[in-house]
């Protein structure tokens, strides 16, 4: 019986291949970076799900990643498949529109494996076994191909069913609501940023870019201005984490005695990170639409942020540490100005460490003058107006 792989052997491996796929592709290395690494015999290979907090995890089976790949080469292939599933937007395929779990996750890998660089494992679910199909076509037109199949013929082609894929809907039911995966759209936004900093997004194939730019747009399962938010605050949780030349990588290895190759910047972590919450509680805004933005402020807390509130009409009247429950009254109700609180933010607020800040109104005020210090995100009500936002994103909630 052979003996049992040792857990910390299995990661300094994974350090190393991920640090092989970061010099050779930048931009899956921004990627990985984002991931925490687990070794879980559960996994029957290599997944991406959600660890605590639904912070974004890659589980690896031991035996899987040291055995039965055996080269740097298929490790690496591995490591990128898992990647572009992530960038391409495959934890949100449509299931209404792809209800066959077998079917809809061999035609993300048929997609994904085109991608692939480095040599994939003789195992892995390819155009090559599906001869008859075209190559760059989307999950849903693999999908309807498949569909064509009879089980039998499907199984003889391919016999195993264990794909990875089995930790993406982990979160979906539990108590963070599905935040495991707007985290993951953060990752792939931040990762993005990161590659057009420092220029190797040029190093992305025409072809996809097309498919991480359609994966960007909304799902129809999710109305696009909840989603917007969502997926707002969750990047703000990010925000306090920064490189540091000051200490040395332990992700990527070198800070092993044995490591041999460049020095990597390690990752600092800085004070937790809050949002702010700007209601708009001018004589414009309703009881009803008041009810409704404070429900908002109770959805963004459950993403994990900190939250501190400011009510604003023409001045900043009030700001307090959100508890949990809405006001049983606000204070203001006369005219609107947006630049209060951005002159707030600025001034007193800059003691709160803010991450973000949501402006959750009815957009009836002369345009701001004064650029907030922090990201921006404009929450507009089902009749307002955007032409007098700016310094941010806006998004309308429906009516």
């Amino acid at each position: 019986m052979a003996a049992a792989v040792d857990p910390a052997r299995c990661l300094e491996i994974l350090a190393d291949v991920s640090w092989e796929v970061a010099r050779a592709l930048p931009f899956f290395g921004h990627v990985l970076a984002a991931f925490d690494r687990v070794v879980d015999e559960r996994v029957a290979t290599v997944a991406v799900g959600p660890g605590v907090d639904a912070r974004p995890v890659l589980y690896v089976n031991a035996k899987f990643f040291t055995r039965s790949l055996r080269t740097m080469e298929s490790r690496a292939a591995v490591l990128e498949h898992e990647v572009l599933h992530v960038v391409f937007g495959h934890l949100r395929l449509d299931e209404a529109r792809m209800p066959d779990a077998w079917r809809r996750n061999i035609a993300a890998d048929l997609v994904v494996n085109q991608y692939v660089v480095h040599r994939l494992p003789s195992t892995a679910v390819t155009i090559k076994r599906f001869a008859w199909m075209p190559p760059d076509l989307t999950c849903e037109g693999y999908y309807d191909r498949l569909k064509a199949m009879s089980d039998e013929e499907l199984a003889a082609t391919v016999s195993d069913r264990a794909c990875g894929h089995e930790r993406w809907g982990d979160d979906d039911e539990g108590p963070s609501g599905g935040r495991f995966k707007d985290l993951i759209d953060g990752v792939r936004e931040e990762a993005l940023a990161r590659a057009e900093r420092d220029g190797t997004i040029d190093q992305i194939s025409g072809a996809m870019r097309e498919i991480i730019a359609r994966a960007r747009r909304t799902p129809r399962s999710d109305p696009f201005w909840k989603r917007a938010l969502r997926i707002f605050c969750a990047r703000t949780l990010r925000a306090s984490v920064r490189p540091t030349t000051q200490r040395e990588s332990r992700r990527y290895g070198s800070a092993r005695a044995r490591w041999d190759g460049p020095i990597v910047p390690g990752l600092r972590r800085g004070r937790s990170p809050a949002v702010l919450i700007a209601v708009d509680t001018s004589g414009s805004i309703s009881n009803a639409t008041l009810t409704t933005f404070f429900a908002q402020v109770t959805r963004i807390a459950a993403t994990g942020a900190r939250i501190h509130v400011v009510e604003c009409d023409l001045a900043v009247q009030r700001d307090y540490p959100w508890d949990g429950k809405a006001p049983n009254e606000v204070k203001g109700r006369g005219g609107t100005a947006f630049d209060p609180v951005f002159a707030w933010l600025r001034g007193a607020g800059r003691k709160l460490h803010l991450t973000g800040c949501v402006y959750l109104t009815d957009g009836e005020a002369a345009r701001p003058t004064i650029r907030p210090p922090c990201p921006l995100l404009w929450v507009i009500t089902p009749n307002g107006t955007h032409g007098n936002v700016d310094f941010g994103r806006a998004v309308t909630m429906p009516a």
